[in-house]
This record gives structure tokens, C-alpha cells and sequence, in this order.
């Protein structure tokens, strides 16, 4: 009786052991799926990376052989971009469109400003950020906004900051230069 129930446990054992080794191969398996798939987009993102690393690098020519890196022209879209929207949404109030239009006709007059932020309140306050390569443009703009005859439009005309930046990922400096305006009631009323 005793060596009967030693081989009927001998053989649970015998069972215990192909499941176990079945499971271990099953992991180990698993394991080795999740590896190489781990490693497959791993390889995939330092691939994306060299790529949008090399495309942002990238200059591209203009035909007055102006070169501009991919970064500018993503910059220069996008503020085009809001420009296009701030006067769509204006169109539909005439004193608003007035301001804004005056403004913007006087800051585009220059084409190597980039305008980074452009916001106009209620109260005909513009608070606009402009960047550009050189600082005798951002000089002009300020000359062109205290000229007389410009500003008799405005009852406020406030240079917060002149900031040189340079970023990590370009070696052009820029600088930037962050102006308050308000708008007094002459434009108005000379357009009404």
C-alpha cells in the first residue's frame, strides 16, 4: 500500500512539473515578445528624433537667397496665422478693425518683424510683442509709433522690455520687445 501511493504521487508530481515547465516556456515567451517590441519602437523613436532633429536643422532658400530654418517658418506661419483671425473676428466691429488695421499696417510695413503676441481689449489697449534679428529695426518701429503724426492716435505708448534671446537650438540672436498702446478717441472719429 505504502509503495502504491509513492508512484500515484510520483506521477502527480510528473504532471506538476510538465505544467510548470510549460508555464516558464509561456513567460519566458511573453518576456521575449515584450522585449523586442519594447525595443522596436525604441529604435522607432531615435529614428522620429534624428528625423525631426535634421527637418528643423533644415534651411530652406528663398529666391533673394535668404536663408530661414524651418523653426522661423513655423513662426512666421503661425503669427500669419493669428493675424488672419484677429482680423476676422474685428471685421464685424468697425472700431476695432480700425485700430488693428492702423497698427498693423504700420508694424508689417517692416518685413522682418515677427509679431509673437497681439492682443486688443475693450478699452483700445494693444499689448503686442514683436521679435526681430537686429535691433535698429525694433528702433525704426519706435520712431515710427512716436512720430507726430502717428502718435496723435494714441493717449499711451509704453516700451515694457527690450530682451536679447537666444535660443539653445539656433545661434541667431533675436531680440524682443514687449509695447503697450492706448488708443485715444481720434482715429475714430476722423474715420466716422
Amino acid at each position: 500500500m505504502y509503495k502504491l501511493n509513492l508512484i500515484r504521487g510520483w506521477q502527480k508530481t510528473g504532471v506538476y512539473k510538465s505544467y510548470r515547465n510549460r508555464i516558464l516556456l509561456l513567460l519566458v515567451a511573453l518576456a521575449v515578445l515584450l522585449i523586442g517590441a519594447y525595443l522596436f519602437f525604441f529604435v522607432r523613436f531615435v529614428f522620429l528624433q534624428r528625423e525631426l532633429t535634421r527637418l528643423s536643422n533644415e534651411q530652406f532658400i528663398t529666391t533673394n537667397s535668404d536663408g530661414f530654418s524651418t523653426e522661423e517658418l513655423t513662426k512666421t506661419l503661425y503669427s500669419l496665422r493669428k493675424l488672419e483671425q484677429v482680423r476676422a473676428v474685428y471685421s464685424e466691429y468697425p472700431e476695432f478693425y480700425l485700430y488693428h488695421n492702423f497698427l498693423l499696417k504700420k508694424i508689417l510695413r517692416n518685413q522682418n518683424l515677427t509679431i509673437n503676441n497681439y492682443t486688443l481689449n475693450r478699452e483700445h489697449a494693444v499689448d503686442v510683442s514683436v521679435e526681430s534679428q537686429k535691433l535698429s529695426e525694433l528702433f525704426t518701429l519706435i520712431n515710427l509709433l512716436e512720430e507726430r503724426e502717428t502718435a496723435q492716435y494714441f493717449s499711451l505708448f509704453e516700451v515694457n522690455s527690450i530682451v536679447l534671446s537666444k535660443p539653445k537650438s539656433s545661434a541667431k540672436e533675436s531680440y524682443l520687445m514687449d509695447f503697450k498702446l492706448q488708443f485715444n478717441e481720434k482715429l475714430l472719429n476722423e474715420k466716422g
